[in-house]
């Protein structure tokens, strides 16, 4: 059932010559109550944020160390569950994943599903995109639905 003035998760995914990815966004029909509207916003912020945080010959762990840090210090962290990457190639989810203890340096043209994961006590939210990593940062497999919509 959908109802109005709440979360709507949509996520969506393709195979496409073997390869999966998907996309995934939160959005409403109406508007939310601020608290969630808030967390889905700060979700998409920190998004955006770890994408700007990945390149070629970083440490895996320190982007995720860097990104759980950048979320507590902007006092949300009592909302994050996991995150913020898993790699994509033939399954949508596969490995290597990215932790805080991953010890490997990220190369370029490894691909990653963003998947930015926040939680409440009766909502949840994910802001998931694809990408390929490159010199100086990465690529995105669409950037179509990087904003928060309300119908």
């Amino acid at each position: 059932t959908i109802v109005e003035n709440e979360v709507i998760q949509l996520n969506i995914g393709a195979r496409v010559s073997g390869y999966s990815s998907s996309v995934g966004l939160p959005f409403s029909i109406g508007p939310l109550p601020e608290r969630k509207r808030r967390l889905i916003e700060f979700g998409l912020e920190a998004h955006k944020k770890t994408i700007g945080m990945i390149a070629a010959g970083k440490p895996a762990g320190q982007v995720v160390n860097d990104y759980e840090n950048w979320v507590k210090n902007q006092g949300f962290g009592q909302y994050l569950l996991y995150g913020p990457c898993h790699a994509i190639g033939m399954m949508e989810v596969e490995r290597p994943w990215m932790e805080s203890t991953s010890e490997y340096l990220l190369q370029k043209n490894m691909t990653f599903q963003i998947d930015t994961f926040f939680y409440d006590k009766d909502f949840g939210l994910r802001w998931e995109n694809g990408v390929i990593v490159k010199d100086g940062g990465v690529e995105m497999m669409s950037s179509k639905f990087m904003k928060y919509i309300e119908l």
